[in-house]
């Protein structure tokens, strides 16, 4: 099935280069035909998408559209070290078994009613989510989460055994997703936003790590809540507020909350990059002024979050494992957990924004949108939200934002609505994945266990998908 897409997208791209789409303008007709054929490969994943990500380095040149240094150049900058570095930070979280301490320690503090219990997963797969891939995430809670709800109180009936889990099972999904919209790391389509956004808009403020966490993590909150209630008023209903014998708790944390030196180290540093990153810049609070420390340094215009990311990053390879032994925290064979394909992916999407502005195609299609000026603003993000939830259901929410943030960068200039209203809404909108299990990875993880049916998982999916919709919609309308 996968070859006949392949064959599909080229000859359709071929025919685009025959009978181009606008014959006057040669550039954008190339560049039209190569997001076709890029659209298509990669929804439908019928290459793997970082060798799909690679095509610009070899069409942008021989199409006219840029040359072969300028297409280069998308592939490793600022925005991909930010990510490469977040990324090694990660991977010593996960070697470390720091994340099963969080999680732990968490369930200690709240896991003693079915309330408390279900919050501890959800908030524990929301915070990691933020700094760790939520695929990583779901599948460090989900061990956990099978040794709690196999050992529910014995009295309980079977069919509120089997509810209590199937709402633990959506809250790790669910909470995955939302806890990686929090920060510029959590989800690569987050990063992608952040060079799209730069390449379209350089004469506008830098949105930066404290930045994007101000806009964010509010909105993620009210997610995560709206989840709660939801998997609340569905799953709990009847259900005793003592689900779980406190023995079964007691057991399944006791002789695991003490941190490590190597847990020690890496909370460490990982504490100190967060906060290097929030207090980067100088942060207005209106009634109070907290200068960044690099322009506090004099270093404002030379250093940005990438420089904090990639210095933590050296610090894991160099801090030791513990103060007895010579090894350290990450070795250099640990480089192989890095996601390379997603690498390349965020170097052939920001290829995709840059064809975008040397071609003139984002000039071309502004003029296109001049008749939807009559619409109100809410109604336009809405639409857009509405489209990228529909699409990112069925693909990756990375080759969605991909494809569909230049696009909404010419909405955004055309019709006159400031970038943060409507690109950070439809980037959040590429994460908002819920209703089926090929929707996002941590959905496909949960179904695995064989307790969840697919119906199950679209009627509270798509329940959720509107609830985010009209949120995320709203949320950026009236606050921004």
């Amino acid at each position: 099935m996968k070859f006949k897409w392949f064959a599909l997208s080229l000859a359709i791209f071929t025919l685009l280069l025959i009978f181009p789409l606008v014959p006057s303008k040669p550039q954008i007709s190339h560049m039209l035909a190569m997001i076709v054929l890029m659209g298509i490969l990669w929804l439908t994943e019928a290459l793997p998408i970082g060798i799909t990500a690679m095509l610009p380095l070899v069409f942008f040149p021989i199409l006219n559209i840029s040359n072969a240094n300028q297409v280069s150049i998308n592939y490793f900058n600022s925005t991909i070290f930010l990510f490469l570095g977040g990324f090694i930070i990660s991977i010593a979280i996960e070697k470390t078994g720091l994340h099963r301490k969080i999680a732990l320690n968490l369930l200690k503090l709240l896991g003693q009613t079915k309330d408390g219990i279900f919050l501890a997963f959800a908030l524990s797969s929301w915070f990691l989510s933020m700094f760790i891939s939520n695929t990583a995430t779901a599948l460090i809670m989900l061990p956990i989460a099978i040794s709690i709800t196999n050992n529910l109180a014995s009295e309980l009936p079977e069919v509120f055994k089997n509810r209590f889990s199937k709402a633990i099972l959506f809250g790790i999904a669910y909470s995955c997703s939302i806890g990686g919209i929090a920060t510029l790391i959590g989800t690569p389509p987050n990063l992608i936003f952040h060079k799209i956004y730069s390449i379209n808009f350089p004469n506008l403020p830098e949105i930066t790590f404290s930045k994007w966490l101000s806009i964010a993590l509010p909105l993620s909150f009210i997610l995560l809540l709206f989840e709660y209630l939801l998997l609340r008023v569905i799953f709990f209903w009847n259900l005793p507020n003592k689900i779980v014998n406190s023995n079964v708790l007691k057991n399944e944390i006791s002789n695991r909350l003490k941190l490590t030196t190597s847990q020690a180290i890496t909370l460490v540093v990982f504490v100190a990059t967060c906060l290097l990153w929030i207090f980067r810049t100088t942060i207005d609070l209106g009634f109070l002024v907290i200068p960044g420390w690099a322009d506090l340094l004099g270093l404002s215009k030379f250093v940005d979050d990438s420089t904090v990311s990639i210095f933590s990053a050296l610090l894991l390879f160099i801090l030791p494992n513990d103060f007895q032994s010579k090894a350290r925290i990450l070795q250099i064979d640990d480089l192989k957990k890095v996601p390379w394909d997603i690498i390349l992916l965020f170097g052939g999407g920001f290829a995709i924004a840059n064809g975008f502005e040397i071609t003139g195609l984002s000039d071309y299609l502004a003029q296109a949108l001049v008749g939807y000026t009559h619409l109100s603003g809410f109604l336009i993000i809405l639409l857009v939200c509405i489209i990228i939830v529909a699409t990112t259901e069925f693909s990756s929410n990375t080759a969605v934002a991909s494809t569909f943030l230049p696009i909404v960068a010419s909405i955004s200039q055309v019709l006159g609505i400031p970038p943060i209203k409507i690109m950070i809404p439809a980037t959040i909108s590429s994460s908002l994945a819920f209703m089926l299990p090929i929707s996002t990875p941590p959905n496909a993880i949960v179904f695995s266990t064989g307790k969840l049916k697919i119906s199950e998982m679209a009627v509270v999916g798509i329940t959720l998908n509107i609830i985010g919709i009209l949120v995320v919609a709203i949320y950026f309308h009236f606050l921004f």
